[in-house]
């Protein structure tokens, strides 16, 4: 009361910006919410060895048709929303697994670990595993390190340049290796 129109005007101006912001802070909620949903999925399709078009062909669909009978139709568009498709799967679980050799790998950095090499051979082609023991939180842990793949008959001394790359391109010194075992390798 009182007030000029300009006043009105610019208050109308403040409530919209208002109603913008809440409106990209929900959408960003939203957008968070659907990303984390779709790292849980890759994450499980990983851990069962399931195909990466599972999460698109079976898993949405399936997620979808529940949604729309149980929680309704809103809860299915918002479902929708959520990023299944063989690409980010392909992309996501490469993320978690990079994730977790990046963690493991940190894990290892300064302590004392047992090597085992492993060389299989399918024709022309080779494959390198090592695995690895370790203490951590007085328990011993055994986790894969890495797998190599290679085309050759590899010598003991091939398959030593192989571990020793590994090692230094992630920082790790071959001195914290205080027991190494093989297969005949």
């Amino acid at each position: 009361e009182g007030q000029p129109i300009e006043y009105f005007s610019q208050k109308k101006k403040v409530y919209l910006n208002q109603q913008k912001s809440f409106s990209l802070f929900t959408q960003s909620t939203d957008l968070k919410c659907c990303t984390l949903a779709s790292y849980e999925v890759s994450f499980l399709i990983a851990k069962l060895k399931k195909p990466h078009t599972d999460a698109e062909t079976l898993i949405k669909p399936s997620l979808l048709a529940c949604a729309k009978h149980v929680l309704g139709s809103a809860a299915a568009e918002k479902l929708d929303k959520i990023p299944l498709s063989n690409d980010t799967e392909k992309r996501r679980i490469s993320e978690i697994s990079q994730n977790l050799e990046d963690k493991l790998v940190w894990l290892i950095k300064d302590i004392p670990i047992s090597i085992q090499l492993d060389v299989s051979t399918f024709g022309a082609e080779s494959t390198l595993i090592v695995c690895m023991r370790f203490i951590d939180n007085d328990r011993i842990k055994e986790e894969l390190l890495f797998v190599d793949y290679f085309e050759c008959r590899c010598t003991g001394q091939d398959i030593f340049k192989m571990v020793r790359s590994y090692f230094d391109s992630h920082h790790i010194g071959l001195s914290q290796v205080i027991s190494v075992s093989t297969d005949g390798a």
